[in-house]
C-alpha cells in the first residue's frame, strides 16, 4: 500500500476535476506510505498549488528530506494526503501499519468497531487483494464510507505473481457499481514503468485495449466511485454476463477473449 506515480496522478487529477475535495474525513484500508517515484520537488510544487496549510506541510517536508531517507516514509503520504484532500481526520485500518493504525481485521465486519463512523473519502490503494474474504473487504468499505462519499479501489489485474491472493477483473467496478447504486466517475488503467494512467470507463474501452496487444504484463485498475446519497446495506453483485447486462457485442468479446 504506497503512494506510487499512478496513486499521485489519479488524486492530483480528481482534485482538478472537483471530486477530491479539500476537509472532511479520510479512512484508509492499508496505510500508505511513500514509494518514491515521484519528486519531492514535484509535491513542494503542489503544495503550494493545493495546499491550504502551505507553511506547515512545506517544513515537515524539508524536515524530512534532511534528516531521512525518502522510500517507504509513512509521513511523506501524509504529507501528499495534507496536500490534496487537506482533510479533518485521517484513520488507517493496518494490521502492519504504524502505531496509530487500528488493527482490524478486514476479513470480519469493522463498522461495529468504528461504533458506527462513517468517513467522506474511503481510499484502498493495493489492500484488497490481500484479503481473502473479498466480499466482506468491499461491504468493509461501503459500510464505512458515508451516503455520497468518494470510494477508490486501486487493485491488480494482470500479473503481480503470488503478490495477493487475488487479481481482480475490469466487470468487478462496473457490476459493484451497478448492484449498489454507485456513481461510476472512472475505471482507469495503469501501470507503474514505463507510467501509464488511462480512464477507460466502459466495458467496450477494456476489450478494445485487450484487442489492440497494449494490455502490459503487470497492471492495476483504480475504481473511483461515489456511494448512493441513500444508505442502504451492501449488496453484492452478480457478474455483469450472467445478469444479462451486457450488449450482444460485448457478449462476444466475453466468449471470444478467453
Amino acid at each position: 500500500m504506497a503512494i506510487t506515480i499512478i496513486e499521485y496522478a489519479l488524486i492530483r487529477r480528481l482534485r482538478e476535476l472537483g471530486l477530491v475535495k479539500p476537509g472532511g474525513t479520510l479512512i484508509e484500508f492499508g496505510e500508505a506510505n511513500w514509494y518514491g517515484d515521484v519528486s519531492l520537488e514535484t509535491l513542494r510544487a503542489d503544495i503550494k498549488v493545493f495546499a491550504g496549510d502551505q507553511a506547515g506541510l512545506l517544513a515537515a517536508l524539508d524536515d524530512i528530506e534532511a534528516t531521512r531517507p525518502k522510500f517507504m516514509d509513512f509521513d511523506l503520504a501524509k504529507i501528499f494526503y495534507g496536500c490534496f484532500l487537506g482533510h479533518t481526520s485521517h484513520t488507517a485500518v493496518d494490521l502492519h501499519g504504524t502505531k496509530p493504525a487500528l488493527k482490524l481485521n478486514l476479513n470480519e465486519p469493522i463498522a461495529g468497531l468504528l461504533e458506527g463512523r462513517q468517513f467522506d473519502c474511503m481510499f484502498d490503494f493495493g489492500t484488497g487483494e490481500h484479503v481473502f474474504d473479498v466480499r466482506q473487504f468491499f461491504a468493509n468499505a461501503h459500510d464505512v464510507t458515508k451516503p455520497g462519499g468518494l470510494m477508490i479501489h486501486g487493485l491488480p489485474w494482470t500479473g503481480w505473481i503470488d503478490h495477493g491472493f487475488y487479481n481482480f477483473q475490469p466487470t468487478l467496478f462496473f457490476d459493484i457499481a451497478a448492484a449498489n447504486g454507485y456513481t461510476l466517475h472512472t475505471v482507469c488503467y495503469a501501470v507503474t514503468n514505463p507510467f501509464e494512467l488511462e480512464s477507460l470507463n466502459s466495458r467496450d474501452a477494456f476489450a478494445t485495449l485487450v484487442k489492440s496487444g497494449r494490455l502490459a504484463p503487470n497492471t492495476m485498475l483504480y475504481g473511483v466511485f461515489s456511494k448512493a446519497q441513500a444508505d442502504a446495506p451492501f449488496r453484492i453483485p452478480m457478474q455483469g454476463y450472467y445478469d444479462g447486462a451486457l450488449t450482444k457485442a460485448q457478449v462476444t468479446d466475453w466468449r471470444t477473449m478467453r
